[in-house]
């Protein structure tokens, strides 16, 4: 590994309302019209999407208690974001409590705090309220990190490990918060619908820290790269309407990504075969993305098992997914194993950091 920075424990946390598929494609067919050609496509994406199940920060689809974000009226941006400054810190402390208990580390000890969202913005951000809702110290370094999409968890960690190799004393929390399904919309337009069949939210966070024991670390982080495709920076756009943020996507993504992806992940490897590497975190952006990659580097569908389990359980949890993702690939590898991360989100940009497994279970 390039560096002394480890992984020391890793949290998720999911909303506690789970929605069956089928549940929320009645409810979006019932808003634009069960006999109409938007209700065909809108069928033919959620039974395409592979995605079975989902958790949302709001009250299930029968309580009206809230705006009924799948309802006939559309929310203001104003009550979306009402609920995600109530919403999203909660789950992302959450995440992040798990993530210290499994590090076996203290929140009186966490000096710096990295927090990463596309779904939602205010000042003070969602880093203060996590903050308080964690009882951090005063003294906490706090970074936002806000609108990379997808793959947002990867400039959360280049920021959080710079932090950590600053002091061998700090503990470097990480936390990513994704409430996309309170921007959903009662719109016939594909992006809506698309987002409706494959979204869900989530949080996922870290602890980083350097100079560890090797007992205590769970994974060691190691060379990353990022790279920017600006001329496809249309193919996917989360762009601030009236309404809260409107997803387009573009059919072309999947294309390009497989045209893209293998130079990329294989002058990053260096002359090893994507086969050769153990352990594969490919973020679940949808069924096609994962085929794509898994035509592109020659994977067996086997060794992206977790990206298309998390797909199927949860859905694409934007930034929060890929982190769900490794939490599965660290259970299931042995100490020593290396790992790729692998992540796709608007630009086009592309995202991959190495890792290895470590001996800490916690």
């Amino acid at each position: 590994m390039d560096d002394d920075v480890s992984i020391l424990g890793i949290g998720t946390a999911l909303p506690r309302h789970r929605v069956p598929q089928a549940a929320v494609l009645a409810h979006v067919s019932r808003q634009i019209g069960v006999d109409t050609r938007a209700a065909r496509i809108a069928k033919r994406l959620f039974e395409g999407a592979r995605v079975e199940h989902r958790h949302f920060c709001i009250p299930d689809l029968s309580d009206t208690s809230e705006p009924p974000l799948f309802g006939p009226r559309s929310p203001s941006l104003s009550e979306r974001m009402r609920i995600f400054g109530r919403e999203a810190p909660r789950l992302a402390a959450t995440a992040c409590l798990r993530a210290l208990e499994h590090a076996q580390v203290q929140t009186g000890e966490v000096t710096h705090l990295v927090v990463v969202t596309s779904t939602g913005g205010a000042t003070p951000g969602v880093d203060v309220g996590v903050a308080a809702a964690l009882g951090l110290e005063p003294t906490v370094e706090r970074t936002l990190v806000s609108f990379m999409g997808c793959a947002g968890a990867f400039p959360g960690i280049r920021v959080a490990r710079r932090a950590a190799r600053d002091a061998r004393e700090a503990r470097v929390l990480v936390a990513c918060v994704e409430l996309s399904s309170i921007h959903g919309r009662p719109t016939s337009d594909p992006g809506n619908l698309a987002g409706h069949a494959l979204f869900g939210d989530g949080a996922a966070a870290l602890v980083l820290a350097s100079g560890v024991h090797p007992d205590r670390r769970l994974a060691d982080l190691g060379l990353a790269e990022t790279r920017l495709r600006p001329e496809h920076r249309d193919l996917i756009t989360w762009t601030l309407g009236k309404e809260g943020f409107e997803l387009r996507l573009s059919r072309d993504l999947p294309c390009v990504i497989e045209a893209a992806v293998p130079d990329f992940v294989e002058r990053f490897l260096a002359g090893t075969h994507p086969k050769e590497v153990p352990s594969w975190a490919v973020h679940p952006g949808g069924i096609a993305i994962l085929g794509a990659v898994e035509r592109a580097l020659g994977l067996p569908p086997e060794r992206l098992a977790s990206s298309y389990a998390v797909l199927r359980e949860a859905g694409n949890l934007s930034s929060a997914s890929i982190l769900f993702v490794l939490e599965r690939e660290l259970r299931r590898s042995s100490p020593g194993d290396e790992g790729i991360l692998l992540g796709i989100s608007p630009g086009v940009t592309f995202e991959i950091l190495r890792y290895r497994r470590g001996g800490w279970t916690g």
